[in-house]
């Protein structure tokens, strides 16, 4: 038995922990949020101090910690509430003959409850005040404030839209997604590392990021992101491929009228929907009509935000697109909370976890790696910080080192997935990526007529990359 489920089983032992579930959900249309910290933690778990609340009127509630997202159970919920609002979590004890783990619950865990009922109306303003600010047109239903974004992000979930975007801090999908889970140091090594590395090089260089592409043809191999609103015209999506069951064929979704693919052959194109939960995911988007009706796509897929980021159907392993792509937000911030996505020249035409599909497969596939193969930077933050490199890639190289690199599809030589800056001009707001450039004094090509971020050069690539085993993702160890 994997420790990860001893520590979930011991846990139940006491609340009855379920799996996690993408989104808290309820048959009424409105409800509120209580977020509770812990009031007191000590080597034996924590307690949580509960508001006054009607035990009936709780619908859901999990905890979300570091790394994990847990569901509890209701009943047991409600009867900590009746009896005097206080709820314990025990920390549960290391396995016989096993080290001590990594504690479950800490002071940056956090209770979520979810409450039948509209949230308190505000106090009422004197009519000589302002008028409040109209609400966002775009009502939340499901995902609760807090469980996105790294620990201590907690963005304004519901209030993205062409010009507004995540801060970058923010991230996509669960704590518990692969794509957001640390590389633990005891982490093992797959046995065939060194040769997966070898053959990983030997495809050549590590793809140059690239600004000032957005629809230029195949430099705009970017995936574009867009959050949609109320507001936003409605289109009926249909696949062309005869591939079997599109999972999105027939969905109708808002989308920005201004929304375009990404100019490249994969034309990628993904709606966030903030009131559902539900990421759309687009490959070779045909045709997009202007104020909505059929939106013409090869094929897709769908996930939703809040949940792990698998499923879906725009690249070949089904990840969500918006798995591990990098923004100009994160960049700019000098934080990247989450694995960055790895593309390949081609693969063994196998696939490990997270990956439940594989790609375009090597002609000689040995020790090619695996759509899902997760790659893992082995210098330490104080040798990162030593590198005679710019800042912008300490912050990449961080990421790697952290989080790592999944592969999930294939093409060119091999390279991190970046978000198309198509999310951005075709809404009419500025740049982003040409911005950092310029501050950044990333070298500018005028034949070109791009901005090159150099990935390839300062790092020992064939030295300092490792393969690390699946588990590392399934956070099994």
């Amino acid at each position: 038995m994997h420790r990860g489920f001893r520590r979930a089983a011991a846990l139940a032992a006491f609340l009855v922990f379920l799996p996690a579930a993408p989104g808290m959900t309820t048959s009424a249309g409105a409800y509120s949020v209580k977020k509770v910290a812990p009031a007191r933690v000590t080597r034996a778990g924590a307690m949580f101090k509960v508001p006054r609340i009607r035990p009936r009127r709780i619908r859901a509630a999990r905890l979300i910690t570091r790394h994990h997202t847990y569901r509890l159970n209701v009943r047991r919920v409600r009867k900590a509430v009746r009896g005097g609002g206080t709820l314990d979590v025990r920390e549960p004890a290391a396995a016989p003959g096993q080290p001590a783990a990594t504690p479950v619950v800490d002071n940056a865990s956090v209770l979520v409850i979810q409450v039948s009922g509209p949230a308190p109306a505000p106090a009422s303003k004197p009519a000589s005040s302002p008028p409040p600010a109209p609400a966002i047109p775009h009502p939340v239903q499901g995902i609760a404030s807090g469980v996105l974004g790294a620990p201590g992000c907690d963005p304004a979930w519901g209030s993205f839209g062409s010009g507004v975007r995540p801060p970058g801090c923010w991230r996509p999908y669960a704590p518990d997604s692969p794509f957001n889970r640390e590389i633990a140091a005891t982490a093992p090594t797959a046995a065939n590392s060194d040769a997966v590395v070898s053959r990983l090089i030997s495809f050549g260089h590590i793809q140059n990021m690239l600004a000032g592409t957005a629809g230029r043809g195949e430099l705009d191999g970017g995936r574009p992101l867009f959050f949609s609103a109320a507001t936003d015209p409605v289109f009926t999506v249909h696949c062309t491929e005869n591939w079997g069951t599109c999972a999105v064929e027939g969905a109708q979704i808002r989308i920005p009228d201004g929304a375009q693919p990404a100019g490249g052959s994969d034309a990628h194109l993904s709606v966030i929907d903030q009131a559902s939960g539900w990421e759309y995911d687009f490959w070779g988007v045909e045709s997009k009509p202007s104020g909505g009706g059929t939106l013409t796509i090869r094929w897709g897929g769908k996930t939703r935000i809040d949940g792990n980021g698998l499923g879906s159907d725009a690249v070949a392993a089904q990840y969500g697109t918006a798995a591990g792509v990098l923004r100009a937000e994160e960049l700019a911030s000098g934080q990247i909370n989450h694995a960055l996505f790895l593309g390949v020249a081609c693969d063994s035409g196998q696939w490990v976890y997270p990956a439940t599909k594989g790609g375009s497969q090597c002609a000689d596939p040995t020790n090619a790696p695996p759509e899902g193969t997760r790659f893992q930077l082995t210098l330490s933050d104080a040798q990162i910080q030593a590198l005679p490199v710019p800042d912008w890639k300490k912050t990449i190289l961080t990421a790697m080192a952290h989080y790592g690199m999944i592969v999930g599809d294939t093409g060119g030589t091999w390279g991190i997935a970046q978000e198309s800056e198509v999310a951005y001009t075709s809404v009419g707001a500025p740049d982003p990526w040409v911005a950092l450039a310029k501050q950044a004094n990333v070298p500018y090509y005028a034949p070109d007529q791009d901005y090159v971020f150099n990935l390839a050069d300062g790092v020992d690539w064939a030295h300092d990359l490792r393969v690390v085993q699946p588990c590392a993702s399934q956070g099994t160890c």
